[in-house]
């Protein structure tokens, strides 16, 4: 069984893939997390069952202590790094910082142990490209704002760890990831929990701009099934879109959830963030290139009814309302986003 470093393992996706590895029996020693827990939590019933180091990626000396911990290191999965376009746009020195060296670091780890790295791209990158009928596909990358220059900058600086040093790495270009533990804290809250937390508020959802606006929506679980096979697969070098090739509209996601909860499918408009696309979604061939010990390839199995589902169940177990303001969402100055 692989030793598994993850770094950023308290953020959304890193939580979810440890619940995933431990599901299918993993053993947690062979686990450690390395977070500085700026955005991430802590989740005492899933971190407590994994090897925990509170460091920061930023630190080489943080990076060692949590290989230690499990005596070397077969595999990094490094999902750490700054993910609000807003946040980094307002500051591209820590964006930088983050995202960039803190990465580089990570990229050393991985050269000095000689192993393979799996690492979070976004399709943010795909900010100022220019969409085919069958989608986003990864040899495009045309970014704009300051969060999606520091991830292509990270995928060409793998590139040429790769052709430099010989490094072993995928890059994985998520679309927009939906499931539980998505963090709505965030200065704008990922869609489906900003919709349902509104929503159980007794408020009607917040939209920004055109409703017809479309998202390529992948279920967590999907994507820690693509992680979980990267664990064995020879697959190098390579960027992989993971979405599912299908766009959902807002408002049909404000509908369906209003249909899951018994309310109306009312909203009040904010004003378009600056640069935000109008519709996204993945070239999907890639991915499905990936395959399953018995010959079967990957795909997204689970559906954005499954996500809204998970979500709800999530955010009612959580017992949240005390902690959020009523005016959730409304107080955000829109002219100041720019995305």
């Amino acid at each position: 069984m692989k030793r598994i470093l993850i770094t950023g393992g308290c953020g959304f996706i890193g939580t979810n893939f440890i619940v995933d590895l431990l599901k299918e029996g993993y053993d947690g020693n062979k686990i450690c997390v390395i977070d500085n827990m700026s955005q991430g939590a802590y989740m005492n019933d899933i971190h407590s069952k994994v090897n925990m180091v509170h460091g920061d990626i930023r630190n080489v000396s943080d990076i060692e202590k949590a290989v230690d911990r499990i005596r070397g290191v077969d595999i990094i999965y490094h999902f750490a790094g700054l993910v609000s376009i807003y946040d980094c746009d307002k500051n591209p020195t820590d964006c930088y910082d983050n995202n960039v060296m803190g990465s580089i670091n990570v990229f050393n780890m991985a050269v000095q142990h000689n192993v393979k790295i799996v690492f979070s791209e976004t399709s943010a990158v795909y900010e100022d490209s220019e969409m085919s009928s069958s989608g986003f596909n990864e040899s495009q990358s045309n970014p704009r704002t300051v969060y999606s220059t520091s991830k292509a900058a990270v995928a060409s600086l793998a590139e040429s760890y790769k052709k430099l040093y010989e490094m072993d790495y995928v890059a994985l270009r998520y679309f927009n990831v939906a499931g539980c533990m998505q963090d709505y804290t965030r200065t704008v809250p990922p869609l489906f929990a900003g919709v349902i937390i509104r929503y159980m508020q007794g408020n009607k959802p917040i939209l920004f701009g055109d409703k017809t606006r479309a998202r390529d929506f992948i279920h967590v679980d999907d994507v820690n099934a693509f992680d979980r096979l990267l664990l064995d697969s020879k697959l190098s070098g390579v960027t992989v879109n993971l979405g599912t090739g299908d766009a959902t509209s807002l408002i049909e996601i404000v509908e369906m959830v209003a249909d899951k909860m018994g309310k109306d499918a009312d909203f009040i408009q904010f004003p378009e963030i600056n640069g935000e696309a109008h519709t996204i979604y993945a070239d999907t061939r890639s991915s499905y290139m990936l395959t399953y010990a018995d010959g079967s390839g990957w795909y997204a199995k689970k559906t954005i009814s499954d996500a809204l589902d998970d979500t709800i169940a999530y955010l009612k177990e959580q017992d949240i309302l005390g902690n959020i303001p009523k005016n959730f969402m409304e107080s955000l100055d829109i002219n100041d986003v720019k995305i």
